[in-house]
């Protein structure tokens, strides 16, 4: 299991006193003075130790997990100010397990895919996402193809963002959104 914090501002950054926590407490990770992500770089947190990701060296090595089922992340500034959030609650946005397709963001930030490349791409920009392979099957009376994604129906991130005295709470059916201050979740085309 690893993590990459990419830095897209134009100056270098300094990630003394950030955070990076789960909702479960599960990860906690304090960042200090000596943890910079330079200009259009990425910043490498591996779990347990330097071997997760042989011959790529981490920035930090961080212990804890993240449940396969989902969970919720979100990474706090010096200030405890919310940089960002992740809310997976109801179920990873990608990856797979199964191949170590990893969990990408998209390009230009919304939304999330499963990365096509087994291991993902750390240090690296993502990947232009996984396309399951199309299986064909046939019997005397069809022939029928199936894939594990849909090319008929577009999907589209809607991220929600709540500002205020954080009293309010958006849940959206179907579900998908369920949060009361950022979150996001896939929808299909023309979806209510």
């Amino acid at each position: 299991e690893w993590m990459e914090i990419k830095n897209e501002t134009p100056d270098a950054v300094s990630l003394a006193g950030w955070q990076l926590i789960d909702t479960a407490k599960n990860i906690t990770i304090f960042f200090g003075d000596t943890d910079i992500i330079a200009l259009s770089s990425f910043y490498f947190l591996k779990r347990t130790d330097n071997n997760t990701v042989p011959g790529i060296p981490a920035d930090k090595i961080y212990s804890g997990s993240l449940p396969n089922t989902g969970d919720t992340l979100g990474i706090f500034d010096d200030h405890c100010g919310l940089v960002e959030f992740l809310d997976a609650s109801d179920g990873w946005f990608g990856g797979d397990n199964g191949t170590k397709r990893t969990l990408e963001r998209n390009r230009g930030g919304s939304g999330w895919h499963t990365s096509a490349d087994p291991g993902g791409t750390p240090k690296a920009e993502n990947s232009n996402g996984y396309v399951a392979p199309v299986v064909m099957s046939a019997n005397p009376s069809s022939t029928q193809a199936t894939s594990g994604v849909s090319s008929s129906t577009p999907k589209y991130m809607v991220s929600v963002a709540i500002a205020g005295d954080g009293v309010a709470k958006v849940i959206s059916k179907p579900a998908g959104i369920n949060c009361n201050s950022y979150c996001e979740g896939s929808y299909s085309a023309g979806q209510t």
